[in-house]
């Protein structure tokens, strides 16, 4: 039985930093560029009278030079680069019609037809992961306990079984994962004339075992 409990756990993980998060890093730009940022229009298509509508592209130029940035792969169908152009906060976003699968370790290439622009990109990835030593001890948890509760309705006595979260504790025993990657992405007309550096970080508290809560 307690195997099988191991086993059910270890699907159970409690995450800081998630994958979701993006690369932060330093986006250099040889020579100013303009990028089709495509983002979808809210209100398309709810009233009767309204035409249908397709997303809307805006077209944002790039001025060269260094700067910070953050690049995030919003699920494996955008790419968002988040920037400062005159001073203001801007976001580009690029749909991708072929979903990406980015690799832990290793290289990729996104065509300029795959990212709606004139340009490609080409890069690669990192990943080193690390487990922490194991650990055990208790820790607060929450169950579920059915009482009898009675209640004055209509001047009558009702009385019926009610749920209530009662606080208890249970033996655990987990580790923790550390992972960190990097990410090289070049931009690519008839020359690399961009390049973007970053890296990010995930913590995970992964359960092996989880006794019943009490």
């Amino acid at each position: 039985m307690k195997s099988l409990m191991q086993l059910s756990a270890l699907a159970i993980m409690t995450v800081g930093l998630t994958s979701c998060d993006p690369f932060e890093g330093l986006l250099q730009v040889k020579k100013a560029f303009t990028v089709i940022s495509t983002e979808q229009q809210s209100g398309c298509g709810q009233d009767y009278e309204s035409a249908p509508c397709g997303p809307a592209e805006t077209k944002i130029r790039i001025p060269a030079g260094d700067q910070n940035a953050k690049l995030d792969f919003v699920g494996r169908d955008q790419i968002q680069i988040t920037m400062k152009i005159d001073g203001r906060k801007t976001t580009v976003k690029m749909p991708l019609p072929n979903k990406l699968s980015l690799p832990q370790n290793g290289a990729f290439e996104i065509s300029a037809r795959e990212l709606g622009q004139s340009f490609s990109a080409k890069g690669d990835t990192v990943t080193n992961i690390s487990d922490s030593q194991p650990y055990r001890g208790y820790e607060q948890c929450t169950y579920s306990r059915y009482e009898y509760v009675c209640r004055i309705v209509n001047n009558q006595q009702v009385c019926r079984e009610e749920p209530r979260t009662v606080y208890g504790q249970q033996f655990v025993e987990f580790f923790n994962r550390s992972t960190h990657q990097s990410l090289n992405v070049n931009f690519i007309d008839t020359a690399v004339f961009a390049t973007f550096s970053g890296t990010r970080s995930s913590s995970q508290k992964i359960y092996t075992f989880r006794d019943r809560c009490f």
